[in-house]
């Protein structure tokens, strides 16, 4: 069999990096492929359906677009996994729920976009009275810990720790995005096995075949919470070679 790299974009690294340690092409989802029986498509992270989708009498996708586009979405996302009992925060749609969280004390991250990437549309609410109109309220979890865990075919292949870089000026611990200075390592990094379930589970409730999942920690309970599934996470280094292994294992 044969990979083939179908991405949200041709632009996106993460799949030029993969395509080149598979010595693989990448298609466009208008473009004039034909898919042939012995063709594995890697679908990194298009929730849309290319015009070739049934030039192939039997088509082997990892990640069809259709729960590819739950994935992208947090709220679906989220109604999903709590529905099939994977661990993620309180989340409302409901913007009285939320002003009755903040109320009570609790901090609230209000997502203005549903479909934003790197902490892109998140707004941490710090006043009682200033909830703001949002699709989506996240009830913050403490805890120390964050990782991503990479899982392909119900088997983790890599795991990354998200930590403050040492001359991060931004103290935002809400927040851990690049921007506010957090980091993936990959040094000394000590998962907890249930973390490491939980991604598989995520991964899994969602239909995908393969994903990143952003899970943060909470040590004192020893609980795990289930954030976003990456369907086209960034990868660079040794992860696009885990990635590259466990696909020539599946071919």
């Amino acid at each position: 069999m044969r990979a083939i790299i179908y991405p949200y974009k041709l632009g996106s690294q993460g799949a030029a990096e993969l395509a080149a340690a598979l010595n693989t092409k990448r298609v466009r989802s208008n473009g004039n492929y034909r898919p042939r029986n012995n063709h594995l498509i890697i679908n990194w992270g298009n929730p849309r359906q290319p015009i070739w989708w049934n030039r192939a009498n039997q088509l082997q996708v990892l990640n069809n677009p259709a729960n590819v586009a739950t994935a992208i979405n947090k709220l679906r996302t989220f109604e999903v996994l709590t529905r099939l009992g994977v661990s993620v925060p309180l989340w409302t749609a409901d913007r009285l729920i939320a002003q009755g969280w903040r109320t009570r004390g609790s901090v609230i991250l209000a997502r203005q976009s549903l479909t934003g990437s790197r902490g892109s549309g998140i707004v941490l609410v710090e006043g009682v009275n200033d909830i703001p109109q949002a699709p989506l309220y996240t009830k913050h979890v403490r805890h120390k810990r964050e990782f991503r865990v990479h899982v392909l075919d119900g088997t983790v292949i890599d795991v990354a720790e998200k930590r403050r870089r040492a001359d991060a000026t931004e103290r935002n611990s809400f927040v851990r995005s690049h921007h506010n200075g957090w980091v993936f390592c990959h040094d000394n990094v000590q998962c907890p096995d249930n973390v490491k379930q939980e991604a598989v589970n995520a991964v899994l409730a969602l239909g995908l075949q393969f994903g990143a999942v952003d899970i943060g920690y909470r040590e004192k309970e020893n609980q795990p919470f289930v954030f976003e599934v990456n369907s086209a996470p960034g990868i660079e280094g040794t992860t696009v070679q885990q990635y590259a292994d466990a696909i020539r294992r599946m071919l």
